[in-house]
C-alpha cells in the first residue's frame, strides 16, 4: 500500500512555465551582451509584461528579477559609455585646437598632485606655478611636452603640459597640478594609477 502511494505521487515543479521564442532570444542577448545593447534594453523592458502570462509565481519572480537587475546594469553601462564618448569628443576637440596628435606611445605609472604649497613658485621652465592651471611635472620628459593622461580607475582623461620637474618619489613619474588631478577625479585619493600618452605637433 505504501509503495502504491509513493508511485502515484507526482514530482513537484518549482518553475513550471513555458518558454517562448522571444523570452529565449532575450536571455541569449542578455548573456551575450555586445553590440545589441539597444535591442536588449527594449526586450528586457517587455519581460515584466511577459511575466504576467507565466503560470507560476516562481516564473514571475525569475523574469522580474532578470528584468530589473538587467536593466539597471545595462542602463548604467550605457550611461558610462555615453559619458566616455562625450569625454573623448572633448579631448579630440582640445587636441585639434592645440594642433596636437596622438602617438600611441603610452606609459603606465602612479601619479600624485601638488597644489597650494607650491602655488606661486617658479617652475623648471621659469613659469609661475598656478595650481588652477592644468599642467604637470615629469622627471625626464622635455619641458613643454604635452601628455594625454588617463585615470585607470575611472577612465577620465585630461591633456596636460609638462612645465616642471618631479616627483622625486620612487615609483612615480608624474606629478599633476591640482586642477589636472581634479579633472581626473583624483583629489581625494591623492595617488592615482594612470597611463599617459605622448602627444606631438600635428604638422
Amino acid at each position: 500500500m505504501q509503495r502504491a502511494l509513493k508511485t502515484s505521487q507526482k514530482p513537484y515543479s518549482y518553475a513550471n512555465f513555458r518558454f517562448s521564442g522571444a523570452f529565449e532570444y532575450s536571455i541569449m542577448l542578455f548573456l551575450f551582451y555586445g553590440k545589441y545593447r539597444k535591442e536588449i534594453l527594449e526586450i528586457l523592458r517587455l519581460l515584466v509584461a511577459k511575466a504576467l502570462s507565466l503560470r507560476t509565481v516562481w516564473g514571475f519572480l525569475l523574469v522580474y528579477t532578470l528584468s530589473t537587475q538587467g536593466l539597471t546594469q545595462l542602463e548604467l553601462k550605457a550611461k558610462a559609455e555615453e559619458t566616455k564618448s562625450a569625454t573623448e569628443d572633448i579631448i579630440e576637440e582640445k587636441l585639434e585646437n592645440l594642433k596636437l596628435k596622438r602617438t600611441k606611445d603610452r606609459f603606465y605609472t602612479s601619479a600624485s598632485w601638488y597644489g597650494h604649497q607650491f602655488h606661486g613658485r617658479t617652475t623648471a621652465n621659469n613659469e609661475v606655478f598656478n595650481k588652477e592651471t592644468i599642467s604637470a611635472a615629469h622627471k625626464t620628459l622635455p619641458l613643454n611636452t604635452y601628455l594625454l593622461v588617463t585615470n585607470l580607475n575611472n577612465n577620465r582623461q585630461v591633456v596636460v603640459r609638462v612645465n616642471d620637474r618631479g616627483p622625486y618619489v620612487e615609483g612615480r613619474d608624474l606629478d599633476l597640478s591640482e586642477a589636472a588631478a581634479r579633472e581626473l577625479g583624483g583629489i581625494e585619493t591623492g595617488v592615482m594609477n594612470v597611463s599617459y600618452e605622448l602627444l606631438k605637433e600635428d604638422s
